[in-house]
């Protein structure tokens, strides 16, 4: 992933990594870390060397925010790629809910969830749920349907770790015997 020659737009290569990329997408792979003992998968990661400015411009981007916006097909396939080889890990099938942070309200996140709706084969709409520091309080949050599930929790972007720490402690504070998964487009392994 680089900028292109003559202009601020990105080119999205799947094929070729040159030494100019950012974040790696050639070679797809998912990326594994844990958090809070708890397996945590990530699609892409930013170079060592990608300043902090140019990983907020890509956000940007990613987001449609300023001039340059990625196209809709653009964006759809850089989500699409890693959760391919996340689905071949976890059967995205059998996901039973989903759980988000309540932040998760950019263009690029709500693709996300989209695209991982589709991948779980039916709505589980009625299965998504908000959390930040405590479970929701709101008669529409049914802490027994996450006993026993399968639950991914799912980010943008993973810089520190805290927020999915926390999501991971609240979960197990309302059942500890949930199958839990986090998955991040953008991760690190640090």
């Amino acid at each position: 992933m680089k900028l292109s020659d003559n202009s601020e737009d990105y080119i999205f290569d799947y094929r070729y990594h040159p030494p100019e990329d950012f974040i790696h997408i050639y070679n797809r792979k998912i990326y594994i870390s844990e958090i809070k003992s708890v397996v945590s998968y990530f699609g892409y990661e930013f170079n060592e060397d990608t300043s902090s400015r140019q990983r907020t411009d890509f956000l940007h981007y990613l987001n449609g925010i300023g001039n340059n916006r990625i196209r809709d097909y653009q964006l759809r396939q850089f989500i699409e790629h890693p959760l391919n080889d996340l689905h071949k890990k976890i059967n995205m099938y059998s996901i039973d809910c989903f759980v988000y942070p309540l932040s998760g309200r950019s263009k690029l996140f709500q693709r996300m969830i989209e695209v991982i709706g589709d991948y779980t084969s039916r709505d589980i709409k009625w299965a998504s749920y908000q959390l930040v520091k405590s479970a929701p309080v709101d008669s529409a949050f049914d802490l027994d349907r996450l006993k026993g599930n399968k639950i991914l929790i799912v980010d943008d972007m993973n810089t520190s770790g805290s927020t999915l720490e926390e999501i991971v402690r609240i979960l197990g504070t309302v059942n500890n015997n949930c199958e839990i998964y986090i998955y991040t487009l953008i991760g690190s392994n640090n």
